[in-house]
């Protein structure tokens, strides 16, 4: 534990970033998330749509579910802005 002159102080969280005029700034600080999602998201529809075996089919239902973790990521980070922006609309009124 800390014995410092922080030991009482409250942890805060701070921004990042400020939050933008635009929403879909957000796309360039998850682009490799979003990147990624949509590379398991048509290898996914390939793999299923290009043979009926149940080995494909499991590889395709795999980077579906794979998928899902990246698109979470894309969502998370626009809630995040959205935050942001409540945040920022409280501290000017």
């Amino acid at each position: 534990m800390a014995n410092g002159p922080t030991k009482n102080t409250a942890w805060r969280r701070t921004s990042k970033f400020k939050a933008g005029a635009s929403g879909w700034r957000v796309l360039t600080s998850v682009r490799v998330e979003l990147t990624l999602a949509l590379v398991l998201t048509a290898a996914a529809i390939g793999a299923m749509a290009s043979d009926s075996s149940g080995f494909l089919l499991l590889i395709g239902a795999i980077f579906s579910l794979k998928s899902i973790v990246y698109y979470a990521a894309v969502g998370i980070a626009f809630l995040a802005e959205r935050d942001l922006r409540r945040a920022a609309a409280v501290a000017s009124s």
